[in-house]
């Protein structure tokens, strides 16, 4: 199972998620194996747990961008005409308080797009050889506001939208997959001198 903030995003279908996170919002993470923690889904075979960043009294802000190209990885000598493939990714988030020890925010967004050429030849079916772009793109974007009642009672919402679409199977016969998905979320940890209670409402589209 995954479980951001405590709301389930597991794919029942595939196995995988819903939704991604981007790692610039990403404050903590737990990894659990066969544990069967009642503070989980019903799984047997472990869980991720992850707890996105809110803000704090101090304004922050990052932004970060990298590349990389077909030119830039290791290639064994009889592969020196590597597929052209280009791979870009941008983002960053910002972080405060709208009043300070009281309430906070937080945003985040990454962008992160790849072209690959996969080139098919076959000799013997020349009308088979064929060139085809693999597009992949991805977008997150996340915003968080965190409410400090007092000392004992907290509330957070959480908005998180990811975009994707992705190329795959062979040249000759490409396929795509697009997803779109919003996340909301909304938290209520109230703790005591005798007990912590942990409240999640979330709604996965």
């Amino acid at each position: 199972r995954v479980q951001i903030d405590g709301v389930d995003v597991t794919d029942e279908t595939v196995g995988t998620t819903t939704a991604g996170l981007s790692q610039e919002a990403l404050s903590e993470f737990q990894l659990t194996r066969s544990s069967l923690d009642i503070s989980t889904s019903l799984t047997s075979s472990g869980a991720v747990n992850i707890i996105s960043k809110s803000g704090s009294n101090n304004t922050h802000a990052h932004g970060f961008w990298d590349y990389y190209n077909q030119r830039m990885g290791a290639r064994v000598d009889y592969n020196r005409e590597a597929e052209p493939f280009r791979r870009n990714r941008g983002g960053g988030s910002a972080g405060g308080p709208f009043v300070k020890d009281k309430l906070f925010w937080f945003a985040n967004w990454e962008r992160h797009y790849q072209t690959e050429q996969k080139v098919y030849t076959a000799p013997e079916f020349p009308q088979l050889n064929t060139s085809t772009g693999f597009p992949v793109g991805v977008r997150y974007a996340t915003g968080r506001v965190d409410w400090n009642s007092d000392s004992a009672v907290r509330l957070f919402y959480r908005f998180q939208h990811d975009w994707n679409i992705s190329t795959g199977g062979s040249a000759p016969s490409p396929f795509q997959n697009v997803n779109w998905t919003n996340v909301s979320i909304l938290g209520l940890n109230v703790n005591s001198g005798r007990s912590t209670h942990w409240y999640r409402f979330g709604y996965v589209n």
